[in-house]
């Protein structure tokens, strides 16, 4: 049985420490039957054993395969597109992905600051989600993420979801600094899933739900809470399961995944998002006859601004993203992105490649 003998303070400070004595996995505080108890994933092992410290070689070796295979959002944002297709190509999915495929990944990682070779984001059956560990990372990134607790839900919380027998049923609470309560989430794994989940014909893809229903409804349920605390408007992969019916379905909304999305083919940048970029500002003819179109004199500075950056980095596609690129990538303040566009052009167009460009 895990250990349930220690104060929660004890248990948290432990799990830092130490690690599982039979499977040498990571230990974690939750709570089961009325008890906080420190456990690792298998309920049955109950010895632990502190962590081996790590030698100054390994250390190193270690802090050299980060600085080469794991960068920041702000990187992953400035990345080129080429460069990262080049990194999703070296990234293992489940299934193969096809060139249209690799692109998608490639721009939605672009735009999100999501890392494919760290397991950050996915691709099935042509839709583009979110792993747990994507999640987590651009929560600490924040400096704002505070922990995550999971427990069980009691007998009481079960009756009133209306959860079935058979039916494993998760908690989960993240905390957010600055956030009078945590923010709360469920994750569930219904009976008939684990069945479906079993005879699928892409076995392979749900075997954490097979294998680790218990593990895989907590995944879903810190997954959820993230989502809430620090959105990333994409759905979630450990969310991919099964209906009453048996259809592949995403489990938080209801929605039926119908099969491979289309993707258009383009030689220059990834498929366009269903809304296009607002078109780029060309400066008026020379002429006496020229006369410059509705959209351009509609157009405030700022929108020029953003619509340029759009013109420059396709992969934005929105000036919502072309702001949150100027902020996150090109460290420009936000307020003066409304109060002084010209200024931030002039800083900002040598960096896109746009020098001599006029706003």
């Amino acid at each position: 049985m895990p250990i349930a003998d220690m104060t929660v303070e004890e248990m948290q400070r432990t799990a830092k420490t130490h690690i599982c004595g039979v499977c040498f996995g990571p230990l974690n505080v939750a709570w089961y039957n009325g008890v906080y108890i420190l456990r690792c994933k298998h309920m049955a092992h109950n010895t632990i054993t502190r962590r081996k410290p790590k030698s100054e070689r390994e250390k190193e070796e270690q802090r050299i395969w980060r600085e080469l295979n794991k960068v920041d959002s702000n990187a992953l944002m400035a990345m080129p597109e080429a460069k990262m297709l080049e990194r999703v190509g070296q990234a293992r999915f489940p299934k193969d992905l096809t060139l249209a495929e690799k692109k998608l990944v490639a721009s939605v990682a672009v735009t999100y600051g999501l890392d494919p070779l760290m397991h950050e984001i996915s691709v099935y059956q042509g839709s583009i989600y979110v792993q747990i560990d994507g999640r987590l990372r651009k929560a600490q990134e924040t400096g704002l993420f505070d922990g995550v607790s999971t427990r069980p839900a009691t007998q009481a919380e079960r009756e009133a979801w209306e959860v079935k027998a058979g039916d494993k049923f998760i908690h989960a609470d993240v905390f957010k600094k600055g956030a009078s309560h945590p923010f709360e989430a469920w994750g569930r794994v219904t009976k008939e899933e684990i069945d479906r989940a079993k005879n699928s014909s892409d076995k392979s893809y749900f075997l954490p739900i097979v294998n680790d229903p218990m593990g895989h409804a907590e995944k879903r349920a810190v997954a959820r809470g993230l989502k809430r605390a620090f959105h990333i408007p994409l759905p979630s992969e450990e969310d991919i399961g099964f209906n009453a019916a048996g259809k592949l379905v995403d489990t938080s909304t209801g929605e039926v995944i119908e099969g491979t999305a289309t993707v258009i083919e383009s030689s220059q940048q990834a498929p366009p998002a269903p809304a296009p970029p607002i078109p780029p500002v060309e400066p008026a003819k020379a002429s006496s006859e020229a006369t410059t179109s509705p959209t351009s004199q509609e157009l405030t500075d700022t929108e020029k601004l953003l619509a340029h950056v759009v013109d420059a980095k396709p992969n934005l596609k929105s000036q919502k993203t072309a702001r949150g690129w100027l902020v996150n990538v090109a460290k420009i303040e936000p307020s003066r992105i409304d109060a002084e566009p010209g200024q931030v052009w002039t800083e900002i167009r040598d960096m896109i490649g746009m020098a001599g460009k006029e706003l």
